[in-house]
């Protein structure tokens, strides 16, 4: 998909120096022929530069990003896990991929487990959010795939600050559990995983 936008675009670019050196140049500001291919030539350039700023544009590329709306630090509310009944987690989009990302937090306040994203699909039509993810449950080191899913819910100023979903956590014994999401700040987030 990449090199066909990249195609398209060049394309566009050589169509707006044609456009440029013919109309703008020649006929309507009456240069000379190497001063209009000059002219010509330098919008070319400007719109490769212009193209590859915006192309490599990482908070241009987030910002318009379908995840952008649910971007950010979540808390988690977990049942049918005694040991690690709240979670925090971030999602964002990162090298052009989404990521889901987060830690278990154990009754006593303490990191439990942490997690990160192997494949994630967001679906911007139904704002609802697949992953598969692996995890490592640290006292003991031992390592868990899991899979889920998350609903996302507007509010009434139209941004998305609650959610649902569940994992399942493929370990020995396939559990699963159910969680609601709560949109947190980044200094929450921060101050919880210290």
């Amino acid at each position: 998909m990449r090199k066909a936008v990249s195609a398209a675009y060049g394309a566009v670019i050589a169509l707006m120096v044609t456009v440029a050196y013919e109309h703008l140049f020649t006929k309507s500001l009456q240069w000379p022929p190497s001063a209009s291919l000059t002219g010509a030539i330098a919008v070319g350039i400007a719109l490769l530069i212009v193209y590859e700023l915006v192309r490599g544009n990482k908070a241009l590329t987030k910002r318009f990003s379908p995840i952008s709306k649910i971007a950010g630090a979540w808390r988690i509310n977990v049942t049918n896990n005694k040991d690690r009944p709240q979670s925090v987690c971030k999602i964002y989009l990162s090298q052009r991929e989404y990521v889901y990302t987060g830690y278990g937090i154990n009754c006593d306040g303490t990191i439990g487990s942490e997690w990160s994203s192997r494949d994630v699909h967001y679906d911007e039509e139904k704002d609802e959010l697949s992953f598969t993810a692996d995890s490592t449950v640290l006292k003991t080191g031992k390592r868990v795939r899991n899979y889920g899913y998350i609903k996302f819910f507007k509010n009434a100023d139209g941004g998305f600050d609650y959610g649902t979903g569940y994992f399942v956590d493929m370990a020995d014994d396939l559990t699963q559990s159910h969680m609601t999401l709560t949109k947190i700040v980044e200094q929450d987030f921060d101050d919880t995983v210290k």
